[in-house]
């Protein structure tokens, strides 16, 4: 599955070499529609960002004199602002102060309801324009409403008195401003229109303190006006709805798609379990059979990720190093912060073309996932107890006897994960210990890495792996929390990706070498995230964005499954309703009760507060 992609080419149409590249994203186009084209589509002004990291080494003169031009009209800025400030200060302060205790007051009494300022000087305590009406005794309200679609779009309505505060007032004033609006693009406005129906709509709230132990991050509310909304509920400076449409989170739409995926992974295994026949005869043959049937249950991951929740990518990466991907045997380390980390990757493989030869080295309980689990075993995933004394025979068997016979113009990428679990916190604080006693760095965002299976891998490639991969992943705030069940309710999750590639003949062979180079490359790791961290992006980071654009063949194979599988049984379904007897129909009605208790079964194997305790205590590296 090539893509069209040619880094040399206009970002734009794909056609022509590019002549220009864009001061403020450094998006690379060949003429002036396609640069017009660029600015619309990412809204971009085409004007240096005066804030951008520049390395010292590239500045000259004229950057100077902009940086020197830049500060001036900042400290404008700032005298201009303390004489504001100093006029209003005393009379502006005590009278916002009375305002807020009212408020306070006011929905303490009614609702329950806690309400936190933040230090006047924030930004959305300046944004807040909430206040209370003396004469009415009434509060008019602040409200933001973020809508998930492609990422989302965060719209504020000001002054609403609390009786025109539900549901179906704020829709009808949404739409309006949609229709009223010049600054969405037609795709974004027709998919923003679903939201119109009241009963197709449901609203989550984010909780803070105990009641976010109690009840989860986000927890979906039904209300009659804003006061039901968040009634025993706390929320700062003003409220933050949280919209979504009904139909992807709906018991229906969840129950198909966890249907198609049971049946159609069934089938795919039952397949794959037939193809070892060949395997005693044609290995090679084996392989390029299950690389595509791994295909078909793959792709239903990067279906639900692209097509469903509208999820997205973006990816940062030498122009030279993405021809390289595509042509070697890898092995690609990644952090593992996130529940979906590992289906970010998976995007960015599907868009490349390589994911039919992604195979992982994981824990062993993961090949006791029902289907996922016995399609890795079928494609050669190598499999850890995290015993020593056994894997490490284990490591360098498999991935010899996987390189002995592997077909030519097939390539495969090994998912490793150094630090050998999930981050949390505590896990982290647990390895920080044991790098303090041996004189390691310190890591804010990542657990100490483990390196002897690094170092085995390394000693089974036989020369024939060329190329490790280093992958630091980060999802956006601007997106929903990124978990496989936002995925699964069509929330839209916002990634980027960081990827830079190491010949392998840079790394020493010996063990202790091997090892300090495994730590070192965290290090670079840690600080690469905690440039996410502080920024929301990879953007300006030393390594430019690459677009690449997805393409319609997990959609098609998804189509394939639903016409294969979902339409057939809807017609049987249908049919055995009418003639079963009343037993069969209620052992159907128990089945579809068990139904998405097996898929969230499946999902809570991807949840961090469900993963296993391995590194929690400290052990030897």
């Amino acid at each position: 599955m090539e893509t069209l992609l040619d880094p040399k080419k206009c970002s734009m149409c794909y056609k022509n070499p590019i002549k220009y590249t864009c001061p403020r994203c450094s998006m690379r186009t060949c003429s002036l529609s396609c640069c017009l084209a660029h600015k619309k589509t990412l809204d971009c002004n085409g004007q240096r960002d005066k804030t951008l990291f520049k390395p010292l080494i590239k500045m000259n003169d004229l950057d100077l004199l902009s940086d020197y031009r830049f500060l001036e009209e900042i400290n404008r800025e700032v005298e201009t602002s303390k004489r504001n400030e100093l006029g209003n200060k005393t009379k502006s302060f005590n009278e916002l102060k009375h305002f807020q205790k009212l408020i306070q007051n006011k929905l303490r009494t009614n609702g329950s309801i806690q309400v936190l300022y933040l230090p006047r000087f924030s930004t959305k305590h300046k944004q807040n324009q909430m206040w209370f009406d003396k004469k009415s005794h009434d509060i008019f309200w602040h409200i933001e409403c973020r809508f998930f679609i492609d990422t989302f779009y965060a719209w504020t309505i000001t002054r609403l008195p609390t009786n025109e505060t539900t549901l179906s007032n704020l829709l009808i004033k949404f739409q309006n401003s949609l229709n009223e609006s010049l600054n969405i693009n037609e795709l974004s406005l027709s998919k923003l229109k679903q939201y119109s129906n009241e009963q197709e709509t449901c609203v989550y709230i984010e909780n803070f303190g105990q009641k976010r132990k109690q009840y989860g991050k986000y927890e979906k509310r039904s209300f009659n006006t804003i006061i039901d909304l968040f009634h025993e509920r706390t929320f700062i400076e003003y409220p933050i709805m949280h919209i979504y449409n009904e139909f992807k989170s709906s018991f229906i739409s969840i129950a198909f798609i966890g249907y198609i995926f049971f049946v159609s992974g069934l089938i795919i295994n039952f397949l794959q379990l037939c193809s070892c026949i060949i395997w005693p005869f044609n290995k090679e043959l084996y392989r390029k059979v299950n690389c595509y049937l791994a295909l078909g249950i793959w792709s239903q991951f990067t279906f639900l990720a692209q097509w469903w929740s509208q999820s997205d990518c973006v990816l940062y990466i030498n122009p030279d190093d993405l021809e390289k991907i595509r042509k070697e045997h890898a092995i690609v380390i990644m952090n593992h912060k996130y529940d979906i980390d590992w289906l970010a990757g998976w995007i960015i493989c599907q868009r490349l073309g390589i994911m039919q030869g992604s195979k992982i080295v994981g824990k062993q309980s993961l090949k006791l996932v029902p289907i996922v689990g016995w399609c890795w075993i079928f494609t050669e995933s190598i499999f850890l107890r995290r015993i020593w004394e056994s894997d490490r025979e284990t490591l360098v068997k498999d991935l010899r006897k996987i390189l002995a016979n592997y077909p030519e113009n097939y390539f495969f990428n090994f998912l490793l994960f150094c630090e050998g679990t999930r981050f949390t916190e505590k896990k982290r604080i647990t390895s920080m210990k044991t790098a303090q006693e041996k004189g390691l760095p310190e890591l804010k965002h990542h657990i100490l890495p483990r390196t002897k299976g690094f170092t085995l891998l390394l000693e089974g490639a036989e020369d024939r792996i060329t190329g490790i991969y280093d992958l630091t992943v980060g999802f956006k705030n601007n997106g929903a929390e990124p978990t496989f069940l936002s995925i699964l309710k069509g929330r839209s999750c916002q990634a980027e990706m960081f990827i830079r590639r190491i010949p392998i003949s840079e790394i020493p062979k010996d063990t202790q070498g091997c090892s300090d180079w495994v730590h070192k490359l965290y290090g670079e790791k840690d600080k690469i995230y905690d440039y996410f961290v502080r920024h929301d992006t990879f953007e300006g980071n030393g390594i430019n964005r690459v677009t690449i654009p997805r393409n319609y063949y997990d959609l098609l194979i998804q189509l394939g499954w639903v016409i294969i599988v979902g339409i057939p049984s809807i017609c049987y379904l249908t049919k055995f309703l009418w003639t079963s007897s009343l037993i069969a129909q209620f052992i159907f009605l128990i089945l579809i009760i068990l139904a998405p208790i097996g898929v969230r079964a499946m999902i809570a194997v991807t949840e961090t507060e469900r993963g296993s305790q391995y590194g929690e205590t400290q052990k030897e590296n």
